[in-house]
């Protein structure tokens, strides 16, 4: 049984092992796409500053303020958490042409790793899910992060889409583990999820 319990932590432990070494592999691939194309637009600044087109040269540096802006958001939001999640929704991101603000104020240190990636997923895939299906030009979801006597909040905001859609519901592991206070509010141009945890 000891053996057993063993080989069952060891397998675990390697498979976290793997899940980190798959999110490093997809900071480096962010990191170095997002230098990539900010080298090449930053070539596009010399070239439109050279032959003085300053309309251009005013379009690209605005473009660089906002996927500079946008970049940062998602390469680093001071929860290591957060990041992986961030990262594993990538693809609906940005196809979607969504934009992530993060303001992180606290290391979540009272909730498990593991818990705070179920938290941020199922946070995160409820958000996606639900402004996807907003027409609204501009597509943002805030999360923000901080501590509050002694227990970590996290809040996430979004702007819901005319259509009615369904409620939230804090995952199960989470709820029975913590007993945690969640607050839902919704209104016309915001829809608040508030978890103290």
């Amino acid at each position: 049984m000891k053996l057993q319990s063993e080989i069952t932590l060891l397998n675990q432990k390697d498979k976290l092992f793997q899940e980190k070494i798959k999110m490093l592999d997809q900071y480096y691939h962010l990191n170095f796409n997002f230098l990539h194309e900010l080298l090449h637009q930053c070539n596009l600044l010399n070239v439109y500053e050279k032959i003085n087109d300053k309309e251009n040269l005013h379009k690209m540096i605005q473009t660089i303020s906002s996927n500079t802006s946008k970049a940062f958001n998602i390469i680093y939001t001071n929860a290591p958490a957060l990041n992986a999640v961030i990262n594993h929704f990538l693809d609906d991101i940005r196809k979607d042409q969504i934009d992530i603000e993060t303001s992180v104020f606290c290391d979540l240190s009272s909730i498990a790793y593991t818990d705070q990636v179920l938290l941020f997923y199922s946070l995160l895939d409820f958000s996606i899910h639900s402004i996807k299906q907003n027409q609204k030009p501009k597509k943002v979801i805030h999360i923000s992060c901080k501590e509050i006597h002694s227990k970590s909040a996290v809040k996430i905001e979004f702007i819901p889409p005319k259509d009615p859609i369904g409620s939230y519901q804090l995952p199960n592991k989470i709820q029975e583990k913590y007993d945690p206070y969640t607050k839902i509010d919704i209104k016309e141009n915001s829809y608040t999820i508030l978890t103290v945890i």
